[in-house]
């Protein structure tokens, strides 16, 4: 599944090469309610995407979803401007579908 994580993220970016950069996200943080990490998520996210130029954002998994407020997709789709993979989509028609929403995709601004 990272293989084809970094597949999606490469022709995202039209097979070109890119810096990379690693946000992590580390909950609980010191003081902060243990049960407060979805809506903490979901505002790092959102910050990292509005305050960068450029950025395409790929996310996979159930948790991922969820905790950006969404119900979980039936199938690889756009989630709120990001590219949801799901977990499953590696067998062929699942990588087709992945491909054809890289290139419906707008540019990023």
């Amino acid at each position: 599944m990272r293989r084809l994580l970094l597949d999606v993220a490469w022709a995202l970016n039209g097979f070109e090469r890119a810096e990379r950069r690693d946000l992590v996200f580390d909950w609980p943080q010191p003081g902060a309610v243990a049960d407060g990490g979805a809506k903490a998520f979901g505002a790092f996210v959102r910050h990292q995407t509005r305050t960068r130029e450029g950025v395409r954002v790929v996310v996979s998994g159930s948790s991922v979803a969820t905790l950006l407020g969404m119900a979980v997709p039936n199938e690889s789709c756009i989630l709120d401007s990001r590219l949801y993979v799901r977990p499953d989509a590696l067998y062929a028609a699942g990588k087709r579908a992945i491909w054809r929403l890289i290139q419906e995709m707008p540019e990023p601004a």
